[in-house]
């Protein structure tokens, strides 16, 4: 298995720990929204969209809201557009 092959391998096996709330906010984040944006696209309130991304970093085991949206590219998730 090469390189890449392994990356989004284990790509895929994080985010597949994500429930789907947090699938739908890591593609907005992946797309650069910030959580008062993404908060607006889901109907649901900054603080809630907060608390999705904090999760996701701890999940994700990620530093900050761009290392999170390069795992979810490598993942393969969709975009939302």
């Amino acid at each position: 298995m090469d390189t890449n092959a392994r990356r989004t391998a284990r790509a895929r096996r994080l985010v597949d720990v994500l429930t789907a709330r947090e699938r739908e906010v890591l593609v907005l984040v992946g797309l650069g929204l910030s959580s008062a944006e993404a908060g607006r696209r889901l109907y649901l309130g900054e603080g809630t969209v907060k608390t999705n991304v904090r999760n996701i970093l701890a999940k994700l085991d990620c530093a900050n809201r761009v290392q999170a949206a390069i795992l979810a590219h490598e993942s393969g998730l969709p975009s939302a557009e």
